[in-house]
């Protein structure tokens, strides 16, 4: 099963968004160097929905930021780009589909300034999508969605992390000396000119009561809508489970100045995430930066080597997208995750994916009675292709299937018991084990 991981669009800037050409001859005509220029808006939207269309993918998490200001009229032609690009309602059900907010999508100015931490203020995005007919539906407080193939399960629970983007900050109240009197006492020290007590007050300056300083963006997740991820949780604690939002809970890399430039509670959401006692994986955007992190800690039953969260960012959508493919063992285990990183090759106006990232998630285990003796024999080998191991478990003295052969030696590499050598994405036969 398969995740995409789309990040911030900011809508209009994504739709100028060009491939490369380096045009050293100005004078050529005919649009010859423009014809090799391609909007990377139409590449991204081609290969999503080749991923989509795969069947392969079981939930898109869109990480917020459709526009770069706020702008309705951008919030409207972003979500149709993506909606058209996804094949919302037609490769993918709606209900597959997290759309979430982003602070760049709340118009601060208008219907959407900040009142309090309720969330009737994304009603204005939501009466968009209805008045634009889109089938996707806003995150504006939480939404949770379950995706099951055979045994594998994975929950999504998608959170507003942008409830109090726009809170004001009001003027203090300050008092100073009276410049006229400082002036005057220092001209008159003997007090002639100054005997008046008006004149050495104190003056005092205050604000209106709803005078506005300034306007701040002020990330946080609401421990309302955390008690509704872990109420899902502990409904059912089998599989993967996924926290999506817009801001990341980790204090970004880059170093950044400004007031509230981190989640004000991050700390609490991690705790939180982490007293779950399940891996869990925690996506996000805002940052515009390549990120993948993982978070062990003592939660409520976790130890340091309990189930880990991890955290990953999304580029700009004019950047690419990730693919995160969940590998489940025997009876649903999680064994860990694939993160595929598919980027704009500005250059040959294609997209290329990485060499997948094996994040391991499964903790290590004992292995069964009645396969010791098979690996026992495997630690007398250096390495071995999975072929190989086939046969040598069909042999008289394990008598065991290609199933169970496959089965417990995928789970023994994910649990750090032997080694992958070779591409995951190879066929069992083909893949290569080395042993310790």
């Amino acid at each position: 099963m398969s995740l995409l991981q789309i990040g911030d669009v900011h809508y209009p800037t994504f739709m100028g968004q060009w491939t490369s050409v380096d045009n050293k001859d100005k004078g050529t005509t005919g649009g010859i160097p423009g014809h090799f220029s391609k909007p990377i808006a139409s590449i991204i939207a081609r290969e999503i929905s080749k991923e989509v269309s795969s069947g392969a993918i079981a939930a898109i998490v869109i990480c917020g930021d459709l526009t770069d200001r706020g702008d309705l009229g951008g919030f409207d032609q972003a979500t149709e780009y993506l909606e058209t690009a996804i094949g919302v309602g037609e490769t993918i059900p709606p209900e597959s589909v997290h759309l979430l907010p982003g602070n760049h999508d709340v118009d601060l100015a208008d219907e959407m300034a900040f009142t309090d931490l309720t969330s009737k203020r994304f009603d204005v995005l939501e009466s968009r999508l209805l008045l634009e007919k889109s089938v996707l539906s806003l995150t504006k407080d939480f939404r949770i969605s379950t995706h099951a193939s055979g045994n594998a399960l994975i929950t999504v629970g998608s959170l507003n992390s942008t409830k109090a983007n726009g809170a004001p900050r009001l003027f203090p109240s300050i008092t100073v000396d009276d410049p006229v009197a400082e002036l005057l006492r220092s001209v008159d020290p003997h007090g002639i000119l100054t005997d008046s007590k008006s004149l050495v007050a104190k003056v005092t300056v205050t604000s209106p009561s709803m005078s506005i300083q300034e306007i701040l963006d002020i990330p946080m997740i609401d421990p309302n809508d955390l008690d509704e991820i872990e109420d899902s949780s502990s409904s059912n604690q089998s599989g993967l489970m996924v926290v999506a939002a817009h801001h990341g809970f980790l204090p970004q890399a880059t170093p950044r100045f400004g007031p509230y430039t981190e989640m004000i509670n991050g700390g609490q959401v991690r705790r939180r995430l982490l007293a779950l006692s399940r891996p869990v994986l925690y996506l996000h955007g805002h940052i515009h930066e390549e990120s993948l992190e993982t978070i062990r800690g003592s939660g409520s039953n976790a130890g340091v080597d309990g189930p880990p969260i991890v955290a990953i960012a999304a580029p700009l959508l004019s950047e690419g997208f990730n693919r995160i493919v969940v590998e489940f063992g025997a009876h649903g285990r999680v064994l860990g995750l694939l993160l595929y990183r598919i980027r704009v090759d500005r250059g040959t106006g294609g997209l290329v994916s990485s060499v997948p990232i094996r994040i391991p998630l499964a903790a290590r285990k004992t292995i069964p009675v009645h396969l010791r003796a098979f690996f026992s024999t495997l630690m007398e080998y250096r390495a071995s292709s999975g072929g190989d191991l086939i046969r040598l478990g069909a042999e008289a003295r394990f008598s065991l299937s290609a199933d169970e052969v496959e089965t417990a030696t995928v789970e023994a590499a994910w649990s750090g018991l032997i080694e992958l050598d070779s591409d995951p994405a190879d066929s069992f036969v083909e893949q290569e084990y080395s042993f310790r």
